[in-house]
């Protein structure tokens, strides 16, 4: 009889031993189920947070992007003014007789001291001349003075000169003329006129002096599928400089 109560009272420890055992192992899982579950739900707000204030990032950037390129147009058309206020400073062309090539019809004012065709003397004199079948306008001043303005305007009978049609101007200076990319315009900067009373955009550049050479200013542009260039001499001269500025304002293409 004792034995049996004794058993009965053991079972009885052991069962409540085994019911707090359970409870606590439940109370265990369950604790840290929820600590992961909101260790989790933490992990996924940030991340929420992040992706959020990583797109607001990149808006602010994109309009910082948008931003920088149109304060880059409004300096180059700023540019472009002052130049053009520069240009129209230039030398008196009143007097100046004109000059229209022979063989592709545009045309320019000229000092009327310029003499027509090659020169005759030694030095040369100022003198205006078609070369080379007319490809080639030479205009140079009296070398015997100061030597300026020497300037050409050319177009030749070749591959780079003839472009495909709808060519970019930008391709096919830089891809004939390397060495001018650190000096063309980011986009074209001179307008000339035509005679119809329409307008071409083109680049105007200049490449500066070195202990080797003068500095040179280019002007290009393309009509009806042929490249134009326009090379004007030491334009760092204060003598030339007014002289080319008055030239350039003369120009048309025909």
């Amino acid at each position: 009889m004792n034995y049996k109560k004794t058993f009965k009272i053991v079972f009885i420890i052991i069962l409540a031993l085994l019911i707090v055992i359970a409870g606590y192992t439940t109370y265990y899982f369950y604790q840290k189920t929820s600590d992961y579950n909101s260790l989790k739900s933490g992990y996924e707000t940030d991340l929420e947070n992040y992706n959020k204030s990583l797109k607001e990032k990149r808006t602010e950037l994109e309009g910082l992007e948008a931003a920088l390129k149109q304060n880059t147009k409004v300096e180059t058309k700023v540019e472009t003014k002052v130049e053009t206020e520069k240009v129209g400073t230039g030398a008196d062309t009143s007097n100046w007789k004109t000059f229209t090539s022979s063989k592709y019809g545009y045309s320019f004012k000229y000092p009327s001291t310029y003499t027509l065709g090659p020169c005759t003397v030694n030095p040369c004199a100022s003198f205006l001349d078609e070369q080379q079948g007319g490809d080639i306008v030479l205009l140079q001043g009296d070398i015997s003075v100061n030597g300026w303005p020497s300037l050409q305007v050319v177009h030749y009978d070749t591959a780079t000169y003839n472009p495909p049609a709808g060519s970019d101007l930008n391709e096919v200076v830089l891809n004939a003329f390397p060495f001018l990319s650190s000096y063309f315009p980011e986009s074209p900067n001179i307008i000339i006129p035509k005679s119809d009373g329409g307008t071409i955009i083109g680049a105007d550049m200049t490449v500066p002096s070195s202990p080797q050479s003068y500095a040179t200013r280019y002007i290009y542009y393309i009509e009806n599928d042929m490249l134009f260039q326009i090379t004007m001499s030491d334009p760092e001269s204060s003598d030339a400089k007014e002289f080319y500025d008055a030239w350039v304002l003369t120009y048309v293409e025909d």
